[in-house]
């Protein structure tokens, strides 16, 4: 099970105004988590000091309103004909790189 009951979480009431609020007072950069040949392939990332990733959903992805909240749009290498991952393990992936930092 790993840390999944010990892993502190927020429900948000507000996403929009809380991401605002993310933004604007604590300037948290926000980055989306996209499948788009010309996003920032993850491992060219310069992470800022406080970012967040947003993902979508695995079908549709992320809906433009959410979109508008990113400055980077950053996608994950793919190798041969695969086309996406599973939400979990993308996220995975993301976090890994994010606490791995600059290269």
């Amino acid at each position: 099970m790993g840390a999944v009951l010990n892993a502190p979480y927020r429900k948000s009431a507000d996403l929009a105004a809380d991401l605002d609020a993310l933004r604007d007072s604590w300037s948290v950069e926000m980055l989306a988590a996209v499948l788009d040949e010309r996003a920032v392939p993850l491992d060219h990332v310069c992470w800022p000091r406080l970012a967040a990733v947003m993902l979508g959903n695995e079908f549709d992805g992320l809906d433009d309103p959410w979109l508008e909240f990113c400055t980077q749009r950053v996608t994950i290498p793919m190798a041969g004909e695969t086309d996406s991952l599973n939400l979990g393990v993308a996220a995975g992936i993301f976090v890994y790189e994010m606490l791995r930092g600059p290269k």
